[in-house]
This record gives C-alpha cells, sequence and structure tokens, in this order.
C-alpha cells in the first residue's frame, strides 16, 4: 500500500470545527486503500503517537503557547515532520499555515493535495481581531495562500460555486469538485424534543436557538449574541445554546445573559442538536459550513448568510433561509418568523433533513478522494 500523510493544525479528536469532523471521516475510510499518517495538533506540550489501526496512525504536535488570534499555532517539529514527509507518497494538508510541512513538501518534490477548507484571506485578518489591520494584511495573506495553492497537484474544492472566487485571486492550478459529506445515521432528527431539552439542562417549555462550531471572531459570534438580546424583549422562554469553545473575549458577555447556555466543546454535538428549534449560522464567510449541513441533517431548519456554496444545498424558504450578506435586519426577521412558526419550523426542518439523506455521504467523499489520489498523482487510469 502506498502512504499519504495528511497534515492538519487542529487536533484530531476536536468535534468543534469542521476540519476535525472532516479529518474523523476521511482517515479511517480512507486508510481501507492507502496508508494514512495524520499529523495533527495534540494537547500537551510533547509529540505523542496514536495508532488507530494498522493502516491509520496519528501523529499528535504539540503547540505553542501563545495563541495567534483565535487558535494556537502548531508545533510541527523538524526532524520529525521531515520524516513522515520524506515516507510519503503523496502529501494532502489542510491549511497553508501548515508551513514547515508545505515546505518539506517542496523540497522533497511530493505529490501535493489541498483542500480548500475557507478563504483564508477573508477568516484569517478577521481571526486576528483587530480591525484596523485586517485590511492592510489582506493582500499579504492572499499572496502566501496563493503561492502555496498554485504548487498543488490537485486542489480539492467542494463546490463549483468557489471556483470563480479561486480563479480571481489567480490560483491556476488544477481543481477538482469534492463535496463533504455528512454521517444522516449518527446525525437525525430527535424522536422527542422534550426529553432532548431536559437531558441538558432545559425546560420542555424553552424555545431553543442554537449554534454549534468555534466562537471565533470571523464565525460573527458578536452578531449573535446582540440578535438574541433583541429577540428575548419578544419571546420569554428563548434559550441560545452554544456549543463549542474559542475566543475568551466572548465568555464576559456570555456570563451576562443568564439566558445563554455555552456549553463548551463536546465530543457528542447531537443531543444539543436535537434539543434546538433553530440554527443559525451567523458567519460572514463559510465554505460549505459542515456544521449546518449537520444539523440539516438533524432536521432542524437554519438560517445563515448566503456565503460560500450554502446556497448548493440551501434553497430558499424550502430547506431553509439564505439572507444577503451583510443584512442583518432581514436575518432577524427570518428567526423571529420561525420562532413564531412551530408547523412551519417542522417542514422546513423535514425536508432540511431529506435533502442532505439523498446528496451527501463520506463513503462518496472517500471514494472521489482516492479516485483524484489514483488518476492525478499516482497516474493510475
Amino acid at each position: 500500500m502506498k502512504t499519504i500523510t495528511i497534515v492538519a493544525n487542529e487536533p484530531y479528536h476536536s468535534l468543534s470545527g469542521g476540519i476535525p469532523r472532516f479529518l474523523q471521516e476521511i482517515g479511517p475510510r480512507l486508510s481501507r486503500f492507502l496508508n494514512v499518517q495524520m499529523a495533527v495538533i495534540g494537547n500537551s506540550r510533547k509529540m505523542s503517537i496514536e495508532t488507530l489501526n494498522p493502516h491509520f496512525t496519528l501523529y499528535h504536535f504539540p503547540h505553542y503557547a501563545l495563541p495567534v488570534g483565535d487558535s494556537y499555532p502548531p508545533r510541527f517539529l523538524k526532524k520529525e515532520m521531515k520524516a513522515l514527509i520524506q515516507g510519503s507518497d503523496v502529501v494532502f494538508v489542510q491549511t497553508v499555515d501548515c508551513f514547515i510541512p508545505l515546505y518539506y513538501c517542496k523540497k522533497f518534490k511530493k505529490p501535493l493535495l489541498m483542500y480548500f477548507h475557507g478563504i483564508d484571506w477573508e477568516t484569517f485578518p478577521r481571526a486576528l481581531g483587530f480591525p484596523w489591520l485586517a485590511k492592510k494584511i489582506v493582500p499579504l495573506v492572499k499572496s502566501y495562500a496563493r503561492y502555496w495553492y498554485n504548487r498543488c497537484s490537485c486542489l480539492l474544492v467542494p463546490s463549483a460555486t468557489l471556483v470563480p472566487v479561486l480563479e480571481q485571486a489567480k490560483i491556476v492550478s488544477p481543481k477538482h469538485i469534492l463535496p463533504l459529506g455528512v454521517d444522516a445515521q449518527q446525525f437525525r432528527p430527535s424522536l422527542n424534543s422534550c426529553y432532548c431539552k431536559e437531558r441538558i439542562g432545559l425546560q420542555e417549555s424553552d424555545l431553543v436557538l442554537g449554534y454549534t462550531g468555534r466562537l471565533a471572531r470571523e464565525k460573527n459570534i458578536d452578531f449573535l449574541l446582540n440578535v438574541f438580546e433583541r429577540l428575548q424583549k419578544e419571546f420569554s422562554a428563548l434559550k441560545l445554546l452554544l456549543v463549542g469553545s474559542g475566543v475568551k473575549d466572548f465568555e464576559a458577555k456570555i456570563r451576562q445573559n443568564p439566558a445563554v447556555l455555552a456549553v463548551g466543546q463536546k465530543n457528542e454535538v447531537l443531543p444539543y442538536l436535537q434539543a434546538m428549534d433553530v440554527f443559525v449560522m451567523p458567519s460572514q464567510t463559510e465554505t460549505s459550513s459542515l456544521s449546518t449541513m449537520e444539523a440539516m441533517a438533524s432536521g432542524l431548519p437554519i438560517i445563515a448568510f448566503d456565503v460560500g456554496c450554502l446556497r448548493d444545498y440551501v434553497q430558499n424558504g424550502q430547506n431553509g433561509y439564505l439572507v444577503p450578506l451583510g443584512n442583518e435586519e432581514d436575518f432577524y426577521s427570518k428567526i423571529r418568523h420561525l420562532l413564531q412558526e412551530k408547523e412551519l419550523r417542522q417542514n422546513i426542518g423535514r425536508e432540511a433533513r431529506q435533502g442532505m439523506e439523498v446528496r451527501f455521504n463520506w463513503e462518496d467523499t472517500v471514494r472521489e478522494l482516492y479516485e483524484v489520489i489514483e488518476k492525478i498523482v499516482f497516474k493510475v487510469i
């Protein structure tokens, strides 16, 4: 079996973001065809190795003590990373800030795959938390991202919607459309919403607005908290359920409002999704938004800004609502409308579930990923 090294700057066992979930879904499945070495970030200051099956090994690298923006930068130890890359037939890097793996990939002339998880020149400047700096560094981030994306043997993109974005940024490497999947057996609607609320400490009568994902600046969490405060004035039983971890700056504002339930990062997200009545994705920059897809598979009506490739699977007014980017008043109005209409919530949630069941699954994603590796990297026709 040939060997693939998959690199990410996030922990494998985390369930608070789209990239860890992506790794958890593709890693074990891809190990049926290839030896998988996965370099991720661990929770300690030392490196550790974890074998999940005979063809799938995790290398947990340490991270630096001080955060940059919303996250802690990885310490990809040079000696260990060099050995991983040298022993690989192909390298699959998740984000362009993994500089050391990318450097060794270039040095040893290894075939390189990357997945376009996010628009780096939008997400990174916002994550820094300094608005005055954001616009100034956008050209620099775009130039750096362009350099590495253009070195790819193939750039994997979740939707054709994003191809013009890449072309506009002068990213000319070969591209292949590879949609994410959803585990519709794991993420499913609740049979008893009252029980689901009570088991996580909510009341049966609570009306629950929810969000899962990183509590990061680029996710527009401040806006969500402000919208929730407005809605509270009309809906006395309304609660805001936040599942995920991230920026400490939000903690003080969250503590000020007893109706906000921030439960942190959870290994099992489904019980919290099943306790929600409406799911919101307030982010102003997304690609696929795996959190939104999982919420829809769980039978939830969703409201999101019309960004990235959400329009590929959200039919406005049928299985969710997409709001024009920047129209905050419309976003508020759509939430308010859904909170008022229980039957509408149920109908939209049912349509959302059906769409996810039919169109997206991880087996298709991994099978197509392996075909790309064979045809483009290993030249097997």
